[in-house]
Parts: C-alpha cells; structure tokens; sequence
C-alpha cells in the first residue's frame, strides 16, 4: 500500500467542507452516533466522502468535531465540524452495516495547503467585491491557500467537489474563478431585476 494512503472512519453525505470551513451536523444513525463517540473520544477526525445519486464519489473532506451543540436522549447529537484537509477515496477497508460505521483507505491531497498565485488573488478579488460589498486587503492574503478566499463565497457542495476533485492548484484556481464568474453574473441579474442595477 502507498506510504501516504490512511485508514480513517468514513461518514458519506452531499456535503463538502473545505478546509478551514465549519458546518453543523445532525447525528441520528446508531453507526455514524458510534463514530462521532470514538471520534471525540479518541480525539481523530474523520472522513466525509462527498454522496451524490446513491453513490459514494471519489474525493471528500477530512473533519474534526469541535463543538456538541445539543444531546438528546436517544442518542442523537447536534454537532459543529471543522474541516482540515480534503483527501482522494482509494477504497472501503470495512463497508458500513446498520450498527457499525465503515472505515476506508484515503489519500490526503498535498495541494490543500499551497499558497494561490499572485494572478488568481487579483481576479478573484476584483470579482468579490461588487459581489459581496466587502473589500479584502490584498496583502493579507497574498500567501493564503485557496480555501482561505474560496469558502468565503456561497458554493453549492457540488461545485465545492468539483474544486477538491481538481487535480492541481491551478486547475482548482480555474474551476473557482469560473464559479465566482457565473454568482457575479446571477448577481447582476438579480440588481437588474429589482432595479438597483447601475451600468458602469
């Protein structure tokens, strides 16, 4: 087996988390109840490969519960999660039954954490203020990974995996702008309907 494939616990769902990025999780299944215990337990994050038609696809993210927001008394929880690292789906190790959550070997994508070019900072900049109103110091960012900027913006979770399922940084930079492009075009759109729409 390669040197940098893990096995980790594997919790399927539509969602994408990119690094950095939290998100609220409703816990109700007596297995994926069993992995958020050893998870908090042990203190280990987990896998969230991406779920899509019935089918688990070929890349996710790796999260690490950070907050219990509430306890009921079957057993559910209510749970925040963090995401580290986004990671390629190599196979199942055990599958998952109906009491027992499923383990899988991964990949970490090594890409995750590689500081942007100075070209994707100024298109991506120049396109997220009139989209958001808000003005972001170019210097502040100037060594940020991707993800930093990019989880700022409102991203379907399909559109998130077509961004970690990229294969380099800079196709992930192409693909990102590209979604930035069409919100800044619905966005326009939407001004123009409700007649706020100024033409430069």
């Amino acid at each position: 087996m390669n040197l940098s494939t893990f096995t980790i616990p594997l919790f399927p769902l539509e969602l994408v988390v990119f690094p950095g990025e939290e998100q609220l999780l409703h816990i109700y299944e007596n297995r994926y109840k069993a992995l958020i215990s050893d998870s908090l337990e042990n203190n280990t994050p987990f896998g969230i490969p991406y779920y899509r038609s019935g089918k688990e696809q070929s890349h996710g993210s790796l999260v690490r519960v950070t907050r219990i927001l509430k306890r009921y008394p079957d057993g559910r929880m209510d749970i925040a999660v963090e995401g580290l690292q986004t990671f390629s789906v190599i196979g199942w190790f055990a599958q998952p039954s109906d009491d027992v959550y499923g383990t899988g070997f991964v990949e970490y994508h090594t890409h995750d954490f590689q500081s942007i070019s100075f070209s994707f900072l100024d298109k991506f900049l120049s396109g997220f203020t009139p989209l958001t109103n808000q003005v972001l110091d170019p210097d502040a960012y100037e060594k940020s990974d991707l993800f930093t900027l990019v989880k700022k913006l409102p991203l379907t979770s399909e559109q998130k995996f077509r961004i970690i399922g990229a294969p380099d940084l800079k196709s992930r930079e192409q693909a990102s702008l590209k979604y930035l492009e069409f919100l800044l075009l619905l966005h326009k759109q939407e001004e123009k309907a409700s007649g706020t729409y100024f033409p430069n």
